[in-house]
């Protein structure tokens, strides 16, 4: 598990908060059935979280998204502690390596530090998990462009290593896919494009899903108790799920809720991403500036669907009255300064001390003013340290500052305000926060009323003729 964890996902003006829920998908053969299903029982560690898909619903229940983190981003994992205690330090490393450092709960934190969203629950599946479900769904409708063989395989010193799905299927569309066909289709990867990486397995497994929710509305599923109640059950013997929903009947009170999203109101996104000049082929960053932008989408329970011509508010996507208006300022929040810095690079005249006048107004009676960066920051950051975080909570409520912008530092001794290019004016950071449907272009937005899209396989892993391949043997 992490050692530290975000605030908990602010309610809107019903009472109600956004969902934020961890679809965590392992490598883990800790059986028969899982070495069986992944190959072999060569990895037999405590595996890799090698599919993380955050499930965001939000505060009134009106639309949801699904964010793909890929496998190979390479970002801080903060410091852990395995389920036999074993503490680990923090380390910067590619993001599934975050399982095999305290299970799901270091995953948890590792995505919490990457995009600023606070989860709410988790749920973990192995192999064997995955075939479980999709037996109880009863499969789900594919599409490909091309022929697939995913049989890729490597040698090096130790031997040979089958690290392919072993998918094969005919190009065209697949009216349903088999228990294990669907493990194989959501462990594709080295045969999807565009590149033969984790972007393709997550376009992939965002076709899955959106059919399943299809599926699951057409045959009347969610719907009929009875087969809510069965496929709840095979879910607890097959996924492991945190507290909040490891019950059948928290399943169900969940899929209650779930049930009148429609499902032109479901967009499916994978963070946008650019190559890390520390492993340029092979892992990845975010991308500056987009995949903070979609971070702050769904931590500010922003629709990513442009559909409702009237969002519905929430409080933490809806801008507020700014405190600093309010005819009697509030009493002094304690004997702490806060330092702002103008980080705009001269973009913004006076914006520090403008800040530190509306700050002393909303009783913050020491804020001052600090030094300029030579450069500017593209997003504003309220930095502290680990014992001034109830302190820092207080100024980011006052300012409606969101979780991607308060971070905790190991080298801060106070409490700094760095005003970035993305807040220009004003004291109310909610202001700058993206509009419904601003989706950036290179998230792979998929909105999951569509059903006409087909996969793309490389050309390495597609076979001729009419007469399918044969699975290899090793």
């Amino acid at each position: 598990m992490g050692d530290h964890k975000l605030p908990p996902p602010k309610k809107d003006a019903s009472g109600h908060s956004a969902l934020n829920i961890l679809l965590i998908g392992t490598d883990t053969r800790s059986s028969a059935a899982d070495c069986a299903l992944g190959g072999s029982c060569a990895d037999s560690g405590p595996g890799n979280a090698d599919v993380e898909i955050i499930l965001h619903v939000s505060a009134d229940r009106s639309n949801a998204s699904m964010l793909s983190i890929p496998r190979d981003t390479d970002t801080d994992i903060p410091a852990c502690t395995g389920s036999n205690g074993t503490r680990y330090a923090a380390v910067h490393n590619i993001i599934n390596s975050s399982f095999g450092r305290g299970g799901a709960g270091c995953t948890e934190a590792a995505v919490e530090r990457l995009t600023g969203i606070s989860i709410t629950d988790t749920m973990t599946v192995d192999f064997s998990g995955v075939v479980a479900m999709a037996g109880a769904v009863g499969g789900v409708p594919v599409c490909l462009s091309q022929n697939i063989d995913d049989n890729y395989v490597y040698r090096d010193s130790t031997g040979l290593h089958d690290q392919g799905s072993h998918l094969i299927l005919a190009a065209g569309k697949h009216i349903v896919l088999n228990s294990t066909q669907s493990l194989e289709w959501l462990r594709t990867r080295h045969a999807f494009a565009p590149d033969g990486s984790d972007i393709g397995r997550a376009d992939a497994q965002h076709m899955y899903l959106n059919s399943l929710i299809r599926t699951l509305r057409s045959n009347g599923t969610v719907t009929d108790p009875t087969k809510m109640l069965s496929l709840a059950q095979s879910a607890i013997k097959s996924i492991v799920f945190s507290d909040n929903l490891n019950s059948a009947t928290k399943l169900l009170g969940l899929a209650d809720q779930l049930k009148g999203v429609k499902t032109d109101r479901i967009v499916s996104v994978t963070m946008p991403h650019a190559a890390d000049p520390k492993n340029p082929n092979a892992w990845l960053v975010p991308e500056a500036g987009t995949a903070q932008h979609l971070f702050s989408m769904i931590a500010n329970d922003i629709p990513l669907d442009s559909n409702s011509a009237a969002p519905a508010a929430s409080a933490s996507a809806t801008p507020a009255p700014s405190p600093s208006k309010s005819a009697t300022p509030p009493p002094a929040k304690g004997g702490f300064p806060v330092t702002v810095v103008n980080a705009s690079g001269g973009a913004f005249n006076n914006r520090a001390s403008s800040m530190v006048t509306a700050l002393k107004g909303l009783g913050f009676t020491q804020s001052k003013v600090g030094n300029s960066p030579a450069t500017a920051a593209k997003t504003s950051t309220l930095t502290y340290p680990t014992a001034m975080q109830a302190q820092a909570a207080e100024v980011a409520t006052a300012l409606h500052l969101t979780a991607t912008v308060v971070k905790q530092s190991t080298g801060a001794t106070g409490i700094t305000l760095d005003i970035g290019l993305d807040w220009p004016s004003g004291d109310d950071f909610s202001t700058t926060l993206p509009k419904q449907g601003s989706v950036p272009q290179d998230s792979h937005a998929k909105n999951a009323d569509d059903n006409s899209s087909c996969m793309n396989v490389m050309p390495n892993y597609q076979w001729k003729g009419t007469t399918p391949p044969s699975q290899p043997k090793l």
